[in-house]
């Protein structure tokens, strides 16, 4: 820091609300840090302006002079990594956004439903001269599926296409569904299948913002894992609407697992009557923050006025102070950072999400990677395990059966994995020496002590990524294989 002793308020603000400053002197200490803005006193010299958005930074030198009190900093946008394509984004073309705000203030390609709609676009972008193609067809191997699997769409045959560039070829459809979970399930050439759970709220439009990605070294497709997605009443789109990138700026800081948030920003969220995305993703910014005020709980208020029935606003009622106890949360949210919420409490309220609901199949197959709750798709060949009179493990399904499978049952497979879990599980509570010592193999008492030990337990819950009640079953069918034999 220079040695002189006059002191200069510096301001810095950002273009963006939800972008990350940090302040850094000559010796390169980080000696500030804001949201949006920052202000700091310091003395004359050279400092760096750092700029952060999800994994973009953005870097400049400032020279604070001895001859003014003040020293303002204005930084512009940094361009971000979204699909939707809005100005100062990497991804932005203009034939893009004309072409997608004319089309959705037009009907629905599709009426498969009333009181809530899905609209989905999907593009590729390949450089000129790059040798990647574009891809032959921006909604390959993409359905719309319902809970059970079914299909409802074929994005590839009923989507509409707009191929004036052959290298950035576009395809929107337009889906009016009824209210409740439905699945985007991609299904690859490779064999590999991907579904993301997405839920079409009562009175919203749904829209879903879709590029594409290299899944396998053969395979390019959506990019499910990057979905950009929004809602609000209307369906049509304002491009040049400032929410749109705060909340892409939000989302990009949950990627990252960073609070990109002030006070100032979550109630411009809750001001803005038809931004509930924006809600969800400010209220999980105030939870990395450990913020579970007043701010939280009307933030979670306006987002249940706006859409009761979403699991992911059901999932912040968990952390509300007194919480709410909901039970038999059977349906996935749509965000990682929300079903996270799910798994923790399923540790002290095990009939939060019933043993053989989808909601319970999902976590070991979930995807690396956030913000959405992607998992792979379980292979369907593997038979249900049958060791009672009856065909069952002595635990019912939900009253309302919510597979991922045809059948929800555990399946051989699955008590395989949990057996080979359980033993990683000890190993890591217990660790031995190896030079001396071979480890112990998994007993019934492990499985039993597991049972009733809760905290153990709700360590494993964590371990496997699996809600406690099926947890219990899979230790309950790993008992009754053990002692018939299988």
């Amino acid at each position: 820091m220079p040695g002189n002793h006059k002191r200069v308020q510096l301001t810095v603000t950002a273009r963006d609300t939800a972008a990350e400053i940090f302040l850094i002197d000559d010796t390169l200490n980080k000696i500030a840090q804001g949201v949006g803005a920052l202000s700091y006193t310091v003395s004359p010299g050279v400092y760096k302006v750092k700029l952060k958005i999800g994994t973009q930074t953005q870097e400049q030198l400032v020279r604070v002079r001895d001859d003014q009190p003040t020293h303002h900093v204005e930084i512009a946008a940094l361009p971000i990594m979204t699909a939707v394509p809005i100005a100062d984004s990497f991804f932005s073309r203009d034939a893009h956004r004309d072409a997608i705000a004319e089309r959705y203030s037009g009907a629905p390609h599709l009426e498969l439903g009333s009181g809530s709609h899905i609209y989905l676009c999907a593009r590729d972008l390949v450089a000129p001269g790059s040798s990647i193609e574009a891809v032959s067809h921006p909604m390959r191997a993409l359905s719309l599926r319902d809970r059970m699997g079914t299909v409802l769409v074929d994005f590839e045959i009923e989507s509409e296409r707009f191929d004036g560039d052959p290298s950035a070829p576009l395809a929107l459809c337009m889906v009016a569904v009824d209210p409740g979970l439905y699945l985007l399930h991609l299904e690859l050439e490779s064999g590999l299948q991907v579904d993301q759970a997405l839920f079409a709220s009562l009175g919203w439009h749904t829209h879903i913002y879709l590029l594409q990605r290299y899944w396998t070294p053969d395979d390019r497709a959506v990019d499910l894992l990057n979905a950009s997605i929004l809602m609000n009443r209307d369906g049509t789109f304002d491009y040049s609407d400032e929410i749109v990138r705060l909340n892409e700026v939000l989302r990009l800081g949950l990627v990252q697992n960073r609070p990109v948030l002030s006070s100032d920003i979550v109630q411009a969220v809750n001001g803005k009557a038809e931004n509930p995305m924006g809600g969800l993703l400010a209220a999980h910014h105030l939870l990395l923050r450990e913020s579970v005020g007043d701010l939280f709980a009307s933030t979670v208020a306006r987002l249940l006025e706006l859409m009761p029935d979403h699991p992911d606003v059901t999932a912040l009622t968990l952390r509300l102070t007194p919480p709410l106890h909901p039970t038999g949360l059977s349906t996935p949210p749509m965000l990682r950072h929300s079903w996270q919420l799910i798994l923790d409490a399923s540790t002290s309220q095990p009939d939060l999400v019933p043993a053989y609901s989808l909601n319970a199949q999902i976590g070991s197959r979930l995807l690396s990677g956030l913000p959405w709750v992607v998992w792979q798709t379980p292979d369907l060949i593997d038979s249900p395990i049958i060791l009672d009179d009856d065909g069952t493990m002595g635990l019912a399904p939900d009253p309302v059966p919510t597979p991922a499978l045809p059948d929800t049952r555990i399946t051989p497979t699955e008590l395989d994995k949990t057996e080979a879990a359980l033993v990683q599980f000890k190993q890591q509570q217990q660790p031995i020496d190896l030079l001396e010592n071979a480890p112990a193999p998994l007993s019934d008492a492990d499985i039993d002590a597991l049972l009733d030990d809760e905290t153990s337990r709700a360590h494993f819950v964590r371990f496997t990524n699996t809600p406690q009640a099926r947890v219990n079953a899979q230790l309950a069918g790993l008992l009754k294989r053990r002692g018939s034999g299988g």
